[in-house]
């Protein structure tokens, strides 16, 4: 399979909010993981392999983070006493800290997620690539911005795509629902009717850990705290202001968003003019074809 980077005359807009987002992700998900019964097939090469690989465990990977969690809670709960002076032993055993392999775990694990950014950041922020990007400030803003939000809505991703992978792994086909894409705001209880689950899983987290593990409260607020406020965090994802804000302060701005395909600015057009033609009623118009070329808007 190859994928040709430099199509032209051709877009496909974001999922409107997390929810349609999860909608999508759902398909995809059950698509990559019907990818493991060709791994093995005969005759494929190495990196083709991997490509499949890889693409399972971008969303296995969330039910083994999810797995992880769950034991990392319960083992301090559900653990023995230590014991110092064992029958069969003449000097007593003192455990052995780990701290430097923890740590070096965690340093690695951050390497892993943040450098690719950090170098693609720094390499468009400080070359002649940042003017497609709206300037250096905008460059480095958008990369900490996204950094922040992926990093808060994290735990609200690994539950949806949690789910998704127990659902085909029992069976459950979520069949192929469209994917709203326009903008438009998403109610608070419609978050809550999609996400009340993760509320109790995380408020179940946040209890258990105070009353039986106080020692770990700070490592799993970053993981329980937005479970709780999932709801809340989804609705937000729906929210026009938030992108209206984004765009006055060119955060995330992209080439085809500063210099549009001619596509885009045909549908922009069309839609504008629609839009008209619906506030005055008279839809008979609305049949009649755009001008394919448009002006360049520089």
């Amino acid at each position: 399979m190859q994928v040709d980077p430099d199509l032209e005359g051709s877009y496909e807009e974001a999922p409107a909010n997390i929810l349609e987002y999860a909608k999508r992700d759902r398909r995809w998900c059950q698509g990559n993981l019907q990818h493991g019964k060709l791994i093995a097939a005969p005759g494929m090469k190495l990196w083709s392999r991997v490509s499949l690989a890889s693409g399972i465990m971008a969303y296995a990977a969330s039910p083994i983070w999810l797995m992880f969690l769950i034991v990392s809670l319960l083992d301090p709960i559900l653990a023995p006493e230590p014991n110092y002076f064992p029958a069969d032993s003449l000097f007593p055993v003192f455990p052995r800290p780990e701290t430097g392999k923890a740590l070096l775990l965690l340093f690695g694990i951050f390497v892993l997620l943040l450098l690719p950014k950090t170098l693609i950041a720094v390499g468009s922020a400080f070359t002649a690539r940042r003017r497609r990007f709206g300037g250096t400030f905008a460059v480095l803003a958008g990369a900490t911005a996204e950094l922040v939000m992926t990093s808060i809505l994290a735990p609200v991703m690994m539950m949806f795509q949690s789910k998704a992978v127990a659902e085909i792994l029992i069976g459950a086909d979520a069949g192929w629902p469209s994917t709203e894409r326009a903008d438009g705001s998403l109610p608070l209880d419609a978050a809550f009717k999609a996400s009340w689950w993760m509320v109790l899983a995380g408020g179940i987290v946040l209890f258990a850990t105070i009353n039986y593990a106080p020692d770990l409260v700070l490592w799993t607020l970053p993981i329980a705290l937005p479970l709780v406020a999932a709801p809340f965090l989804i609705s937000a994802t729906g929210n026009p202001a938030l992108g209206d804000w984004a765009r006055r302060l060119r955060l995330f701005e992209t080439p085809f968003e500063a210099d549009p395909e001619p596509v885009i600015r045909s549908y922009a057009l069309w839609h504008e003019r629609l839009s008209g033609l619906v506030g005055t009623g008279d839809l008979e118009k609305a049949t009649v074809p755009v001008a394919p070329v448009l002006p360049d808007p520089a």
